[in-house]
């Protein structure tokens, strides 16, 4: 006679159901509003300290968006760091494969926002054609995080030039 879960009769087992906002499921959290909202709004304030032109308005989206990614990519190398990016079997974990596709979304939106060298001067040369008092709003950002720039770089040559 077949057993319990070989088509006998059921033991009478019962869990209670799931909590609302549980983690039961959850691998990596990398798809996880409440996992990367957090992150993601704490890392797009902290943007424009060190971007400052990212903190007008017509930066809001992309700085959204990036915002986002970079949470994922955060919450996906933490998780590939802990468990590794093969897995028992040999197989590279799914994570892996999303992180390169977020890192490949990143790198568009960090040239969008002009987050590298080779972006923020593209980006200068964009906004000095723009007319209007929102483009000299963000080419004013821009200088005045340029000229903090250049003076940050002259403290590092002053610094190491000094033997210290």
């Amino acid at each position: 006679m077949p057993g319990p879960g070989h088509g006998g009769p059921a033991r009478g087992y019962s869990w209670p159901p799931f909590e609302p906002e549980n983690t039961a499921a959850l691998k990596h959290g990398a798809r996880s509003p409440r996992v990367l909202q957090p992150i993601a709004e704490q890392l797009a304030a902290g943007l424009a300290q060190v971007a400052p032109w990212t903190s007008a308005a017509s930066f809001q989206g992309a700085v959204a968006s990036w915002g986002w990614a970079e949470a994922q990519a955060v919450v996906l190398r933490a998780y590939l760091e802990e468990h590794g990016l093969i897995d028992d079997d040999g197989q590279p974990r799914p994570a892996a494969g999303m992180l390169e596709r977020v890192e490949g979304r990143l790198a568009g939106l960090r040239a969008q926002l002009g987050l590298t060298p080779l972006a923020l001067g593209k980006l200068l040369a964009t906004l000095s054609q723009v007319d209007g008092e929102k483009g000299q709003e963000g080419l004013e950002a821009l200088r005045r995080a340029g000229a903090e720039l250049r003076r940050a770089a002259d403290l590092r040559m002053v610094e190491g030039g000094s033997g210290g």
